[in-house]
């Protein structure tokens, strides 16, 4: 399995920008324009080019050319796919996104800016106890103010890696019945196997990808010029 980190400022981005008019497709476009803010189009359609050009890259066909649906809750796979199929997940937190891709079982990814989250102390708690399981919110409120924004992150992160991976939309009462290791291991909650881990997504973010199975080999990569050269 294959984790890219994808800047979603500075000039790589940038190329992804100027070639978002070949690479992306009406609808892809539409829902760039639909989003208010300028810094907030121009970040997702970044990820998106990314997405679409890592995709080129796993299955020979053009980018512009690679066809998309949609699951219930709005995650895009690829169609067609069977058991030993592509499944990529794909998640972005201010200018820095992260891109998942494995074969042969369902992943999902999730990236946060370790600033996210309600600025007081007292609503930082109280979304804890709404979103942690029992031994996790223990776990939470025996940490000292100063280190629990983080550690609430890195659980948030696992649990909404896990939900994507296995299609689940992300609700207080799904992430609540479901425990994640801190750093890498086995979720608790989910049925079947599966595996957490945990890539280093850049100083000042939390990342977590969720698999099925076990024993996954996990390779960072870092997306730049290059992965625009090969497709």
């Amino acid at each position: 399995m294959r984790v890219w980190r994808i800047p979603l400022s500075g000039p790589v981005a940038r190329t992804g920008l100027a070639r978002a008019a070949q690479v992306l497709g009406p609808d892809e476009r539409a829902r760039a324009e639909r989003l208010l803010l300028p810094a907030d189009r121009a970040r997702w359609t970044a990820a998106r080019v990314a997405l679409r050009t890592v995709l080129a890259r796993c299955t020979g066909i053009a980018p512009a050319r690679i066809p998309l649906e949609y699951g219930r809750y709005g995650k895009p796979k690829l169609p067609g796919q069977g058991p030993d199929g592509l499944a990529f997940s794909l998640s972005h937190s201010r200018d820095r996104a992260l891109l998942a891709v494995c074969r042969g079982a369902p992943v999902g990814a999730d990236l946060e800016h370790l600033t996210a989250g309600p600025s007081r102390a007292a609503d930082l708690d109280d979304l804890a106890a709404a979103v942690l399981a029992p031994e996790e919110l223990r776990a939470y409120t025996r940490l000292p103010a100063a280190r629990r924004r983080a550690a609430l992150l890195r659980r948030w992160t696992g649990k909404e890696a896990a939900l994507k991976a296995t299609g689940r939309g992300l609700t207080l009462d799904a992430a609540r019945r479901l425990a994640v290791p801190e750093g890498s291991g086995a979720p608790s909650g989910l049925p079947g196997e599966w595996t957490q881990l945990r890539p280093w997504p850049g100083a000042g973010f939390t990342a977590a990808v969720t698999v099925r199975g076990r024993n996954w080999n996990l390779v960072c990569s870092d997306f730049t010029h290059l992965a625009f050269e090969t497709t």
